[in-house]
């Protein structure tokens, strides 16, 4: 592949991820109950601490770019 293919490719991902940055921060303090709820441990567990904090990110992520995609949650999110 051509490396400025890779590059638009790179772009387009960081843009999309990075206009999902307020929906991310609007709800990952409920996606990490929701993860502390679902694995059983506590918030002292070393895997909650250093494991949860990307699955956080990744749910909230997503569900910020599916809400994005609806018509009329979009002017929520």
């Amino acid at each position: 592949m051509n490396t400025e293919k890779i590059n638009v490719k790179i772009a387009k991902f960081l843009r999309t991820l990075a206009s999902c940055n307020m929906g991310v921060w609007l709800t990952h303090s409920l996606a990490i109950l929701v993860v502390v709820k679902i694995s059983g441990l506590g918030y002292e567990s070393y895997l909650i601490r250093f494991i949860a904090p990307f699955i956080v990110y990744i749910l909230c992520v997503l569900g910020t770019y599916i809400a994005k995609k609806i018509p009329l949650a979009k002017y929520l999110v």
